[in-house]
Parts: structure tokens; C-alpha cells; sequence
């Protein structure tokens, strides 16, 4: 149930942010933010991410398995923070860091559930 309920509610976000990029876009009318529109909307991938991921998380909280916790925040911290650099690096703006945390963030995710599985299907 509770993979449920996370899996409909960042779903229910990604779409809300989705949208609400393109209603933010028109109100500010910055040709900038427009031009970046797609990137902005790409990262909101990693909302859902973080939501499946933190079932993974908190199981492994509860046991108490902070090394596990530690390795994979560490992981995740230096693949996407060493993309960012890299890819602005090549010249790059607001894609390195949608890059970056999108690619960091699904690392995260398999390693949380390398260490900790959890079923994924849906139940209602």
C-alpha cells in the first residue's frame, strides 16, 4: 500500500509540475526560461525517483544500516556533482545539472534497492 500511495502521489506531482512549467513560462515571459522549458520539465523525473527510492531508504533506516545509507548518499552525491562539473565543463548550462541529477538519482535508486528490495507492485 504504501508503494501505492508514493508511486500516485509523485506521479500526481510530476504532472502538476509538468504543466505548471508551461503556465510559469507564459506568466514570466523570460525568453531564457523558455528556452530551457524541456530541461525543466526532465528534471521533475527525479521527484518520482526519490519517491520510489525512499521506500528503500526508510526500510534501511529502520534497521539501522547507516553505512549503507552513507555509501549511497556518497555515490550518488559525487556521480552527480562530478557530471555537473564535467558536462558544464563542455560548455553545457542547465543541462549538466538535469543530467547530472537524473543520472545520480537513478544510481541512488538501484543501489537503495540493491540493498534493500522491496515489492513494486501496486496494491490497492
Amino acid at each position: 500500500m504504501l508503494f501505492t500511495t508514493l508511486l500516485f502521489s509523485s506521479i500526481f506531482f510530476v504532472l502538476l509540475t509538468y504543466f505548471l512549467m508551461s503556465f510559469l513560462s507564459e506568466f514570466y515571459g523570460n525568453l531564457k526560461f523558455e528556452n530551457n522549458l524541456f530541461w525543466f520539465r526532465l528534471y521533475t523525473i527525479t521527484i518520482f525517483l526519490s519517491s520510489i527510492s525512499s521506500i528503500s531508504l526508510s526500510l534501511l533506516e529502520r534497521e539501522m544500516e547507516y553505512l549503507k545509507i552513507t555509501l549511497v548518499e556518497l555515490v550518488f552525491l559525487l556521480t552527480m556533482k562530478g557530471l555537473v562539473i564535467f558536462i558544464s565543463i563542455l560548455g553545457f548550462e542547465i543541462e549538466s545539472y538535469v543530467i547530472g541529477a537524473i543520472v545520480g538519482r537513478v544510481l541512488s535508486l538501484f543501489l537503495l534497492y540493491y540493498f534493500k528490495p522491496f515489492s513494486m507492485r501496486p496494491s490497492f
